[in-house]
C-alpha cells in the first residue's frame, strides 16, 4: 500500500516511495541492486551501479574495475556435474599465489534461489592473493543446472576483508536468476 498524499507542509519525506523492481518470480530486488536482463540469455540481480562487460570467459558486472565482480558463464564440458566442475576449478586454481580452498560442497539449490536454479548445484568458496590488484580476494562460485538444462557458473569476487559481501551478492543474483 502506498502512503497517502498529504498537503501538510510540516510532513516530511516524499508522498510516494519508489518501489524496487520485481523479478520475474515477483520477488523484490534488494535495495542497492537492479535486475539485469542480460543479452546473453539470463537475468539476475547485480549491484545497481555496476556495468556489464562481455569477455572471452563470460559476462562480467563490475564497479568499473575488477576489484569486485559478478561473472556468469555456461559450463560446457560434456558429462560433468556441478560438483565435478568446481573440483576441477579448485585443482586448476591451486597454482594461484596464496590459494586457499575454504569450502566445496554439493549444496543443492541455495536457500532463497529462484526456481530457475536447479537442485543440481555446488558451491566453492576460496581465496587467493591477486598479484594484479595487490590484495587478497575471496570468491564464491556456484555452478548449477538451470531449469532449461543449461549449466551455469555464477561467481562473485571481492576483497577478502569485505567477506561476506560476496556471499550476499551471490544470494541476490541467484534469488533473481532466470533464463530468457
Amino acid at each position: 500500500m502506498e502512503p497517502e498524499p498529504t498537503d501538510d507542509p510540516a510532513a516530511t519525506g516524499p508522498a510516494e516511495t519508489p518501489q524496487e523492481s520485481p523479478s520475474q518470480d515477483g520477488a523484490q530486488v534488494p535495495d542497492g541492486y537492479r535486475l539485469a536482463e542480460d543479452p546473453a540469455g539470463f537475468t539476475l540481480a547485480v549491484p545497481e551501479d555496476w556495468t556489464r562487460d562481455e569477455r572471452d570467459n563470460g559476462v562480467f558486472y563490475t564497479p568499473g574495475d575488477d576489484s569486485s565482480l559478478v561473472q556468469v558463464f555456461e559450463v560446457t564440458e560434456p558429462g560433468i556435474t556441478p560438483l565435478e566442475s568446481l573440483e576441477a576449478a579448485s585443482e586448476h586454481l591451486a597454482s594461484q599465489p596464496g590459494y586457499e580452498e575454504i569450502s566445496l560442497t554439493g549444496t543443492g539449490p541455495s536457500e532463497g534461489a529462484s526456481d530457475a536454479v536447479g537442485a543440481d548445484a555446488a558451491e566453492l568458496v576460496y581465496a587467493y592473493d591477486s598479484e594484479e590488484l595487490g590484495f587478497r580476494k575471496q570468491v564464491v562460485d556456484c555452478v548449477f543446472t538451470a531449469d532449461d538444462g543449461t549449466m551455469y557458473a555464477v561467481l562473485v569476487a571481492g576483497p577478502a576483508d569485505e567477506w561476506p559481501v560476496q556471499a550476499e551478492q551471490l544470494a541476490a543474483a541467484l534469488a533473481h536468476f532466470a533464463v530468457s
